[in-house]
């Protein structure tokens, strides 16, 4: 039989005591254990996607002691069995030599109803895919297409944050810019009151597309008031039949006209104040609309063409003015009006175009299938910012990795600009950072080192920062009961910082499920009092053997007192004064 000593997420970073890994060390030393295995999160890595004067880049300097405070906490760890074996060595004795493994971890961003801008449209995040390009900006504000070089999905449970509508764990990266358009950036959960302004649409610096503005607006007629079955027909009143008839003449497309006049007097049984106006009815011929018309909507009535998305911020307007005209009304400001959308297709298209245009954009069904998207013609929306509001969450989180650290994503109508993944996962899978940063950085030694997600069976034990579902990658959710009934054998993962055990019996055989809690003696200071609700400590599995084990569990109090003669509280208080100068509390 086997003994396994499991260190949870220890999240390294500047500034934080690592006091704890020379105990854990020391206490390995003493158990001796058969195997050492690391849940992963072990450096946290705060560098990614820092803005430095307005311009978003990778500093060095950052990384570099980000690196170096988790490398020196992992030689912190591995001290004292590397002395034990090196006096070993010198007088030609055995060595202690356990097997040591290391899981990649990772961190987690947006919430399931959060859906990237693609150039496939709004896409949820189990449909992203390598490869996806995703809307961006540039430094400058200008919208940019950036290629997605990795989709990360995880289980999260807990409060994410609600930042002006976006929904984001206290740990994403939140951008904007100040008055001047520089730049910046700030963790969701650390975020305090002042104005900001949030960029929700990028500028388009393209010239004009060799369309003309009747094409244009004939493709806006064909999408809103028109219909064909199978001839083009398009209604107007009378008022305004000019405008369609205008273009038709212009485009060189044959019509017929009538007239119809509704001697109506009552609707449901309502006298009507006024007489309803003369309707005007422009049939196309059969021909004439197969060979103007249906070129103009290459992907039908449901999406907006394909070519749209190549036309100037000057000609993107000119077919929002012929929306608002067929089918929408001018606000009260002469800057935005609304429009109406029948179309789930559309409605997405039209958000889109206008995210690539600098135009933002709110949509609301106000019925089923029919949606009033508000138009405003500034790309910034300015937010006094009050503190974010707590949210109850269950379920997946996710992000993607880009190159330039930014994206749009749409919720609830709303489309946003947001900040990049984590820099375990860029420099995992970031191509633009190979040869600047990657896990080579990462000091971990002699120890066996594993991939994100793919569990590790040892002694019949499998481990993994989580576990997913085979067929549909999605994490597995629910209580380490639920957990271990769906998996089906006996594991332990990290990830969630509670501590969480289950034991059942199966043929007469024990199976185990264990969600190991944390290995940290700095609680996340965005996380408030839910910190204190976070156990932290070690574990040691006792008579591994096909799986199953006896748990001894191991706190850092415990091992504070063992190797310090004090209790945790009061070794950090008196050591860490400027970290906790009014006495060390989980939920400061």
């Amino acid at each position: 039989m086997k003994r396994h000593l499991i260190i949870p997420d220890c999240q390294v970073k500047p500034g934080v005591p690592v006091d704890h890994l020379d105990w854990i060390g020391r206490y390995a030393l003493e158990k001796r254990p058969d195997v050492l295995v690391h849940l992963g999160d072990f450096w946290d890595m705060e560098s990614l996607s820092s803005y430095d004067r307005g311009k978003l880049k990778f500093e060095g300097r950052k990384y570099k002691a980000d690196v170096e405070a988790g490398n020196k906490a992992f030689r912190s760890l591995n001290q004292p069995l590397d002395q034990f074996n090196y006096g070993r060595r010198r007088r030609g004795q055995e060595e202690y030599t356990p097997r040591k493994v290391y899981l990649r971890g990772n961190h987690e961003c947006l919430d399931e109803g959060t859906r990237a801008v693609t150039r496939r449209g709004l896409v949820r995040h189990d449909n992203l895919r390598v490869g996806d390009e995703v809307l961006s900006v540039d430094d400058d504000g200008v919208a940019v297409w950036e290629e997605v070089s990795a989709v990360h999905r995880s289980h999260y449970s807990g409060d994410l944050l609600d930042v002006h509508g976006m929904l984001v764990t206290p740990n994403h990266r939140v951008v904007w810019q100040d008055r001047l358009g520089r730049w910046e950036e700030q963790k969701a959960g650390f975020l305090t009151r002042r104005q900001r302004f949030f960029v929700r649409a990028g500028s388009n610096s393209k010239s004009d597309w060799p369309v003309s503005d009747t094409d244009i607006r004939l493709a806006v007629w064909c999408m809103t008031d028109a219909g064909r079955s199978p001839y083009w027909t398009f209604y107007q009143r009378g008022s305004t039949a000019h405008r369609i008839e205008n273009l038709l003449l212009d485009a060189g497309i044959g019509f017929s006209r009538k007239e119809r006049d509704r001697d109506i007097r009552e609707i449901c049984g309502k006298t009507l104040r006024t007489r309803p106006e003369i309707s005007v009815e422009f049939r196309i011929p059969a021909e004439q609309g197969r060979k103007h018309l249906d070129p103009l909507l290459d992907r039908g009535r449901d999406g907006l063409p394909t070519w749209f998305s190549h036309l100037s911020e000057r000609q993107v307007r000119v077919a929002l003015d012929e929306w608002e005209f067929t089918d929408g009304s001018p606000a009260s400001s002469g800057t935005s009006t609304q429009l109406y959308v029948s179309r789930a297709g559309l409605r997405e298209g039209l958000q889109v175009l206008c995210a690539q245009n600098g135009i933002r954009t709110t949509a609301k069904e106000y019925r089923p299938g029919h949606w009033r998207l508000s138009v405003c013609y500034r790309p910034r929306v300015r937010k006094d910012s009050t503190d974010p509001v707590p949210v109850s969450y269950s379920g997946t989180v996710w992000c993607v990795t880009v190159p330039n650290g930014r994206f749009m994503v749409e919720r609830n109508g709303k489309i946003w600009v947001t900040g990049n993944s984590r820099i375990e996962r860029a420099v995992q899978e970031n191509g633009h950072l190979e040869g600047i940063i990657g896990y080579h950085d990462l000091d971990t030694r002699d120890w066996e080192v594993h991939d994100f997600l793919v569990p590790v069976g040892i002694d019949g034990v499998w481990y993994s920062h989580y576990f997913v579902q085979p067929q549909t990658g999605r994490p597995y959710g629910g209580q380490a009961a639920t957990r271990l009934k769906t998996i089906g054998h006996s594991f332990v993962q990290g990830h969630q910082q509670v501590l969480d055990y289950a034991l059942r019996f199966v043929g007469g055989k024990s199976q185990h499920g264990l969600v190991a809690g944390s290995c940290a003696l700095h609680p996340e200071e965005y996380r408030g009092p839910q910190a204190a609700t976070y156990w932290n400590g070690v574990i040691v599995l006792n008579q591994v053997e096909d799986g199953s084990y006896d748990p001894s569990f191991v706190s850092l109090d415990f091992l504070c007192r063992k190797y310090t003669g004090q209790r945790l509280e009061d070794y950090l208080t008196d050591n860490y004064p400027d970290l906790w100068p009014n006495g060390w509390r989980w939920d400061t």
